[in-house]
């Protein structure tokens, strides 16, 4: 199955999803300079510290959607933990990664 018109597959994106105008504006830059095969950004921000900005969830996820219906990229996010998965489904995130600190997020939630 071939996945990309390249001979690399290209993800590529803010590492945090701040705002709908930073990814538009990452967006149009992405497709004028090397059209990705994958736009990706965090929604959730597993952090050393784990009472740090952890990101914007759900609202991020709402941006994403809108950068894909406006520039047809296909999406991609890291979950944290199980209901993050329904989020991004809900939202019609392609692709989903776990991250190396997942474990800080489950740590975090036992103590709430």
């Amino acid at each position: 199955m071939k996945i990309s018109q390249r001979d690399v597959f290209l993800v590529s994106g803010p590492c945090s999803a701040e705002s709908l105008q930073q990814l538009r504006k990452t967006a149009e830059q992405l497709q004028q300079y090397c059209r990705p095969d994958v736009f990706r950004a965090g929604a959730w921000k597993a952090r050393t510290n784990i009472n740090t900005f952890d990101g914007y969830g759900e609202d991020a996820l709402r941006w994403m959607k809108e950068v894909k219906d406006e520039f047809g990229f296909p999406l991609a996010t890291e979950v944290l933990m199980p209901n993050h998965v329904d989020l991004c489904l809900k939202y019609g995130i392609d692709y989903v990664w776990l991250g190396a600190r997942i474990h800080l997020w489950f740590r975090k939630s036992a103590m709430h």
